[in-house]
């Protein structure tokens, strides 16, 4: 998952010549390089390598989730850990947002994250403070088919 797409590299260079609906930006998801997958590792090994490179990116969907979170943190069911960028969702427990995506027919998985909450994109432990401390909770979530 890209964080971000700096000055100076080719990515730059495609993203100015490219439709817009094909712009590489912060949030997709590299999937294969020259039509092959693998672990990041992998996939920025074979970039490094001179020539033509055919990259096969995943953009996410974004989902706002509205939660009254009256019991606390541990009501509304989530498992995750801290990512480079986010909170990623380990597991979706019994609780509140299992029962909003059970009531909106979407089934939130483990890799997706919590991109802000309550509007506020930090860090995992500011997000994870906001999650904490706010009864009404408003999660901007990031999912890959």
């Amino acid at each position: 998952m890209l964080k971000g797409v700096r000055e100076g590299y080719r990515i730059e260079e495609w993203n100015s010549s490219c439709p817009p609906d094909k712009v590489v930006k912060a949030w997709d998801r590299l999937l294969f390089v020259n039509d092959q997958s693998g672990n990041l590792g992998k996939l920025v090994q074979m970039m490094q390598v001179q020539g033509m490179l055919k990259l096969t990116f995943q953009r996410p969907t974004e989902l706002k989730v509205q939660l009254q979170n009256e019991g606390g943190i541990m009501s509304i069911g989530l498992s995750f850990y801290a990512g480079a960028a986010g909170l990623v969702i380990a597991e979706v427990k019994d609780g509140l947002l299992k029962k909003w995506c059970q009531e909106n027919k979407v089934h939130i998985k483990a890799s997706d994250r919590i991109r802000t909450v309550n509007g506020l994109e930090g860090s995992p432990d500011e997000l994870l403070r906001e999650l904490q401390t706010s009864t009404t909770l408003e999660l901007d979530i990031l999912m890959w088919q």
